[in-house]
């Protein structure tokens, strides 16, 4: 569901819906996925060697232990994976033009900034460049949600001293 698996003609580089696709959290080692007998991939994340899964969009979750069924990483570790995951993110680039494909990744209690954080969300948000997002917008400025929400901010003001209008 939103990028984590993707249809056979979707440019490698994107998710379905925007997203960061299986091919490059396996590339960066978090995601680890099935095999058969002749070493394909079975479209089947292995969670017992899965460290992280970017699924939802614009969220990865990390296979933690005690909170995940099938854990694998110490909760002592997640700042650590967490701060390396977002470092192999930013250091990702695009193999035709050696362009940044992530524009901006959060931690879930710094993605409060933007409203994306929360027991729902995941443990990282990001959002990729403009030019790699083909739904609810082209990079962060200018997208919009369901709704029409979006996440460019609001300013409101009441009180004594402050002007109508």
């Amino acid at each position: 569901d939103h990028g984590l698996i993707v249809g056979e003609n979707v440019p490698p580089i994107i998710g379905e819906y925007g997203g960061l696709n299986t091919k490059v959290m396996e590339e960066l080692g978090y995601t680890v996925m099935k095999k058969d007998e002749n070493g394909n991939s079975i479209r089947e994340v292995d969670w017992d060697k899965t460290r992280a899964v970017q699924i939802r969009s614009n969220y990865i979750y990390l296979n933690i232990k005690g909170r995940d069924k099938y854990g694998i990483v110490d909760p002592k570790d997640q700042y650590d994976l967490e701060e390396q995951l977002i470092s192999d993110l930013y250091n990702y680039r695009d193999d035709r033009t050696g362009k940044r494909v992530v524009g901006i990744c959060l931690r879930n209690k710094d993605a409060v900034l933007i409203g994306a954080n929360g027991p729902e969300c995941g443990d990282i948000f990001f959002s990729v460049e403009e030019g790699f997002n083909r739904l609810h917008g082209d990079g962060l400025s200018t997208s919009e949600g369901y709704f029409d929400s979006s996440v460019s901010p609001i300013f409101v003001a009441a009180g004594s001293g402050i002007k109508s209008g």
